[in-house]
């Protein structure tokens, strides 16, 4: 079966002397000035009946640590509230505008493994090489937490793999909006028997 063909619509231009018009939109009502005397205001319902049931009090949904005002925070009652603000809670980024980094960089970090993995007992007596995939949280100070195995080896490497990522300096965090946030961060680990 032959390929279809299609047509194209030749364009047609403008002969050379036309005039294009552009005309600007047009409002959709026009503007109207009144006096404030003559404005007609609804009608408010000052019949307000009080709820029923306890005052509900709470902590005031603001970030950060500081204590936070609020007026009116009984309901039913005109008084002000002072509580403490309640603590932001934030989940590990998984990526950022600016990724945490090793202070030093990659080679620093390389340089880091080599020092302090020791390849483990086990491992090498069964001949077992690979990679160990690491998970790890690097907070908005740069410290290591929730260290985690997301793929291993077994024979003591995934261990090790952890002890030596628990004992880590500290990183360079992560920075979303020119903030320091926690991320959450996947690094290989690699045993090699040379």
């Amino acid at each position: 079966m032959p390929p279809p063909v299609f047509q194209q619509k030749p364009i047609t231009t403008p002969p050379a002397g036309a005039a294009i018009t552009v005309r600007p939109p047009t409002p959709a009502t026009a503007t109207r000035v009144v006096r404030d005397d003559l404005v007609k205001t609804p009608p408010v319902d000052t019949d307000v009946k009080p709820l029923d049931g306890p005052a509900i009090t709470g902590p005031v949904a603001t970030a950060g640590d500081d204590i936070s005002t609020v007026p009116g925070g009984v309901i039913g009652g005109s008084d002000t509230v002072t509580q403490p603000a309640a603590p932001a809670i934030t989940e590990p980024f998984v990526h950022v505008e600016n990724m945490p980094e090793f202070m030093g960089g990659d080679a620093a970090l390389a340089k880091y493994f080599q020092r302090n993995l020791r390849y483990p007992p086990q491992a090498l007596r069964a001949g077992i090489e690979g990679k160990v995939y690491m998970s790890f949280t690097v907070n908005s100070d740069g410290s290591i937490t929730d260290v985690s195995v997301l793929k291993g080896l077994g024979y003591g490497t995934d261990e090790e793999a952890s002890r030596v990522i628990r004992q880590m300096p500290a990183w360079k965090p992560g920075y979303q909006n020119h903030r320091a946030v926690p991320v959450r961060y996947n690094l290989p680990i690699t045993f090699k028997y040379e």
